[in-house]
């Protein structure tokens, strides 16, 4: 291992690999690797050769003119297999980088230039009959985008829109309303998890295909601007043409809404941004209802720093009020306190209305193989007892049946006697926005784990492991390490959650030996779910989720880190260290606009 990933999966794909159709185009790919090694251990041509201009210009992304130097080359020799050979490398290094980019046309073209030079080549020929192959069933995958939608998997449904739009254009006009949909739910997510930089670009992408998207969706993209230009506000300065295209378009987009003072909040930000700070003020004391009093010059910094926090503040009230509507209509129905009960192959759920017992069946049962296959253990399959999934009407009902507390989704019980499983149960509530995609893989992960620390644990005759920290496991030894399991569990959840937690990491982070001996929460649970998402992370980097699973079973002792390519202890923490610094600055979204300001705008200036 040695700070180098090993094989087999270390990131969780909501995508099953059978669902997608490039998942033969991608396997065919592979023989395109064995051609590219070959490639690379045929000895080069001097630098002046053929070989050494076609790596020149490819290494500096000259393509085309590359492409045309072997073309001449083999037109002016068709009877050298030298220049023969390497024009078959680098069409096949081509379609390779294409199929990468998902350019299939490209990639098309590049392998019909390898079977005309070479009709035999095998590798050409294997990963065209995939790409045909891949192409006819691209319509019976429209489906599968749909089901993903279902689950509110949508980064997976975009990613598969996009990946049959790829291959085949002509359905592009049949999957432009869920590629709509797609990019509304992934918006909605980052929103709901306050990225506000992720949930602007995403509704101003999704405003630029469909303008005539709800005045809600609208407003969620201002609020999504304004706050995101807030946390932003000690950043470099904009141009003062940047913040007024950016006020412009504000101007535009919020003609859909009823929300006058998040213009005049987005107002105030531009002109601060753009060093306007009269302006600046002018505005923020506006959307709040005060006078503006313009202070003495060295006074008006801080003068206009308060009214922003008091903006801003007004701007978050603005943010609880306007949230997606993910689980209104028969989300919000409930039978008083009759329970409609959905048995699935692995779960029996029990929920409030037959239409939520069977999402949510539906969800387990998709998830569950995909987190077995992502920690390489199976779980339920046909061993006793099936796993009991109690559906609360919401988080107050679920608090007063499970007890939990603080900020628990979701309590998940897995009791062993010695290896055996005694019982398997899980509490959930149907108004969590996170229900399908996020807290019940998250769930699932927990059993899994439970599970596999059973077969991996001496344990004894005798407990109760518990898969969440609500409630206290009869023996706090017999159980997985806290920050492992959680970790884990975090990297199933959806991409905006997973930049949450990030977003999360505070800066005092506790030495390694002291949040894997951690047997509850303590203090900020937000900052332990994110530093134990950090850990999970750094330890896929090295190692396999089976590691992981191994470590998380163990006793505590001083030689893991060994297990995980470190030479020391040290060793270990410095990396620790450098992995919590780049995780608590993720790459963001910027904030860009990617429509010009409409003609009524334009005309409104002008008068």
């Amino acid at each position: 291992m040695h700070g180098r990933r090993p094989a087999g999966r270390a990131r969780y794909q909501q995508l099953s690999p059978n669902l997608t159709p490039l998942r033969r185009v991608l396997k065919a790919g592979l023989l395109l690797a064995a051609v590219a090694a070959i490639a690379v251990a045929t000895p080069p041509a001097q630098e002046n050769g053929l070989r050494g201009r076609l790596e020149r210009l490819v290494s500096s992304g000259q393509t085309a003119e590359a492409v045309r130097l072997v073309q001449s080359e083999l037109q002016a020799h068709p009877d050298d297999p030298g220049v023969r050979r390497e024009y078959v490398d680098l069409h096949m290094t081509l379609a390779r980088a294409w199929l990468d980019q998902r350019m299939f046309a490209e990639c098309r073209a590049a392998l019909d230039a390898v079977r005309r030079a070479e009709p035999r080549h095998a590798g050409a020929a294997a990963l065209q009959n995939a790409l045909a192959s891949a192409s006819a069933d691209a319509p019976g995958r429209i489906g599968d985008v749909d089901r993903l939608l279902r689950l509110e998997l949508f980064d997976a449904a975009l990613d598969l829109a996009r990946e049959i739009v790829a291959l085949r254009p002509d359905l592009s006009a049949a999957l432009r309303p869920r590629e709509r949909a797609a990019w509304l739910g992934a918006a909605d997510d980052h929103y709901l998890a306050r990225n506000f930089n992720e949930s602007f670009a995403l509704y101003e992408k999704l405003l630029t295909l469909d303008p005539g998207a709800g005045a809600d969706v609208h407003s969620r993209w201002a609020v999504s601007l304004a706050l995101a230009l807030g946390e932003s506000a000690d950043d470099p300065p904009l141009s003062q043409d940047a913040a007024g295209r950016l006020l412009a378009r504000a101007i535009d987009v919020l003609r859909r809404t009823n929300e006058p003072v998040l213009g005049q909040i987005i107002g105030g930000l531009c002109a601060e941004r753009g060093g306007q700070l009269v302006e600046a003020g002018r505005a923020y004391a506006q959307a709040l209802g005060v006078a503006f009093e313009l202070p003495a010059a060295e006074q008006r910094k801080p003068a206009v720093a308060r009214l922003r926090r008091d903006a801003l503040e007004r701007a978050r009230g603005l943010y609880d009020a306007i949230r997606p509507h993910r689980r209104d209509g028969a989300w919000a129905a409930a039978l008083g306190d009759v329970w409609k009960q959905k048995r699935s192959a692995h779960f029996d759920v029990f929920a409030r209305s037959e239409l939520i017992a069977e999402r949510v069946a539906d969800a387990l049962e998709h998830h569950l193989p995909r987190v077995e296959e992502w920690l390489g253990a199976a779980a339920g399959r046909g061993a006793p007892p099936r796993c009991e999934v109690r559906v609360y009407r919401d988080l107050d009902e679920l608090e007063r049946a499970t007890g939990a507390t603080g900020a628990a989704r979701a309590v998940t019980h897995t009791k062993l006697r010695g290896a055996e499983i005694v019982s398997r149960t899980m509490n959930v509530y149907q108004a969590d926005p996170w229900l399908l995609a996020g807290t019940l893989p998250h769930e699932l992960v927990h059993v899994v784990v439970a599970e596999r620390f059973a077969s991996l644990h001496d344990a004894p005759a005798t407990q109760e492991a518990v898969a969440r920290r609500s409630v206290e496991p009869a023996d706090a030894t017999a159980r997985p390490r806290l920050a492992l399991d959680e970790g884990l569990a975090i990297q199933v959840e959806p991409a905006a959650r997973r930049l949450q937690y990030r977003r999360l990491l505070d800066a005092p982070r506790p030495a390694l030996a002291t949040l894997l001996a951690a047997e509850r929460i303590d203090g900020d649970e937000g900052a332990f779910y994110a530093r134990s998402a950090a850990l999970v992370e750094l330890l896929l980097k090295r190692g396999t989720t089976r590691d992981v699973l191994a470590l998380a079973a163990a006793p505590p002792d001083d030689t893991w880190t060994a297990a995980f390519g470190w030479e020391s202890a040290s060793a270990a923490a410095g990396d620790w260290r450098r992995h919590c610094d780049s995780a608590r600055r993720p790459p963001r979204m910027p904030l860009m606009i990617l429509t010009e300001p409409s003609a009524e705008h334009r005309k409104s200036k002008e008068r």
